[in-house]
């Protein structure tokens, strides 16, 4: 009869979690910049709900401020066939998640909320790109005081006339 040998006591240094890690090998300066300038700035402040006449839309659940964040969100950076697919006629429902960048001629799939957020020619609203082409994320920021309740739109700065579709 074969007898269990009884497993060693694991060593009291155990495994360091991602956290400890994260103390370990970085400075304190590194460790308050990532906490300041998170890659990705989960909303706050609002809730999505159904707008009449458009569909969903996104609405200041608090009073947000100018200049204040609302979000940050990830995109996805789309080669040229992918891109070529979603711009055409062909993909109707992935063109509500497609944004072009021209400063960087580049297509991406906005993840987030980014393609929840509804035109309006009188924005409250505006999203910034990084100046650095390696930031693959949008900033949301308030360029006027939004009230709780108000929707908060961004002016999608369209120049082929399909603003009367929206």
């Amino acid at each position: 009869m074969k007898t269990l040998e009884k497993p060693e006591k694991q060593s009291s240094e155990a495994i360091p979690s991602p956290q400890e890690n994260l103390v370990q090998k970085s400075t304190h300066e590194e460790i308050i910049e990532i906490i300041e300038n998170p890659d990705i700035i989960p909303p706050r402040k609002f809730i999505v709900r159904e707008i009449p006449g458009k569909g969903r839309g996104i609405i200041a659940s608090e009073n947000i401020n100018q200049g204040e964040i609302i979000e940050t969100f990830p995109l996805i950076v789309l080669n040229k066939n992918d891109a070529e697919f979603i711009s055409s006629k062909n993909s109707d429902t992935l063109r509500f998640y497609y944004i072009h960048q021209l400063k960087f001629d580049r297509a991406c799939i906005m993840l987030g909320y980014g393609s929840i957020y509804n035109h309006s020619n009188t924005p409250n609203a505006d999203f910034e790109y990084s100046e650095n082409e390696e930031n693959q994320s949008i900033t949301v920021r308030a360029i006027s005081d939004i009230k709780a309740g108000e929707e908060i739109c961004w002016n999608y700065n369209f120049q082929d006339g399909i603003e009367d579709y929206l």
